[in-house]
């Protein structure tokens, strides 16, 4: 029922035990372990927690686990930082709201959909396509309005879409496994490395110039539009 999927968000004020959504006005600060099994709505100004340990994810280490193909929907107000981990390999998680949300731990899901604010990608300094504490198996969407932003090094996803903005930081890298099909605006001093696939960019701005997209596979500029890139660099195809 309603009540054991979540019961960590229950002890919670402003948590509907008949809908499974939570919209206090507070910020969340979650510890030990949340198990989503619905499709559930998070309103708050901030998801917060305790760095979580690697060693123990299978205790009480903080944790988000999402139940296969359901998705938390978290409507963010203010800023905050998360670093427990997210956790549902065939589940998505959907940030709303104006606020910034950093992500500093392990994010292993299907799906990052930022509809509204920022997400920022707070990495462990590291660099190459191991770096980083977020799945090569997931896809980001940014939706119009949306940011996606890196910090601290370079991170790995498998395919991004959407038509928001991407902000590369200084000096980080964007590693791509399977491409995807961007319209938008991208910021900073980074790169975009291509490992597969093909990757779609549409009218695609690089507002400061110093966008460099890097394809092991092939890049595609969509017929008609027009992309502003500093320095494009294809092992495969350019289209």
């Amino acid at each position: 029922g309603d009540d054991e999927a979540h019961v960590a968000l229950a002890a919670v004020d402003g948590y509907d035990a008949d809908t499974g959504d939570h919209a206090g006005s507070g910020r969340y600060d979650q510890s030990g372990v949340t198990n989503v099994l619905e499709d559930i709505t998070l309103t708050t100004t901030g998801l917060s927690s305790e760095t979580y340990d690697a060693s123990s994810l299978n205790g009480d280490s903080p944790r988000i686990n999402i139940t296969d193909e359901k998705t938390l929907t978290v409507v963010q107000s203010g800023d905050s930082t998360y670093s427990g981990a997210l956790q549902g390999d065939q589940s998505d998680v959907d940030k709303r709201g104006s606020g910034t949300l950093t992500l500093s731990g392990l994010v292993d899901i299907a799906t990052l959909i930022i509809t509204e604010g920022k997400v920022i990608a707070s990495g462990d300094g590291g660099t190459g396509p191991d770096a980083g504490e977020w799945s090569d198996a997931m896809t980001v969407d940014i939706l119009v309005d949306a940011i996606f932003e890196l910090a601290n090094g370079d991170q790995s996803i498998d395919t991004i879409k959407g038509d928001g903005q991407i902000n590369l930081g200084d000096g980080n890298t964007l590693y791509i496994d399977k491409g995807g099909e961007f319209s938008g605006d991208v910021s900073g001093n980074g790169s975009v490395k291509l490992a597969s696939g093909s990757l779609v960019l549409n009218s695609v701005e690089a507002k400061d110039g110093n966008l460099t997209v890097d394809g092991g596979a092939d890049t595609r500029l969509s017929e008609g539009s027009t992309s502003t890139i500093k320095d494009v660099d294809v092992d495969g195809d350019l289209n």
